[in-house]
């Protein structure tokens, strides 16, 4: 998936899929989600022996890759 949002800073990717993280302490439960989606959607990916990959860049998007294997 590829979004064409603010991005996220290089010293954040690190930190992109840990439980409850957000970029913004502006960001709350309440203004929107919980910090779980991209943890809940990793933990999918290496079950099935996959992994997400993730690139960014400030002010130009995010791509988000899945690679899952086809056996």
């Amino acid at each position: 998936m590829i979004d064409t949002g603010i991005g996220i800073a290089p010293e954040h990717l690190a930190q992109v899929f840990e439980r409850f993280w957000r970029a913004s302490a502006a960001r709350s439960y309440h203004s929107g989600g919980s910090g779980l989606g991209l943890v809940i959607a990793m933990t999918i990916a290496q079950n099935h022996g996959g992994e997400i990959t993730l690139t960014s860049q400030l002010g130009i998007g995010s791509c988000f890759t899945v690679h899952l294997p086809l056996s």
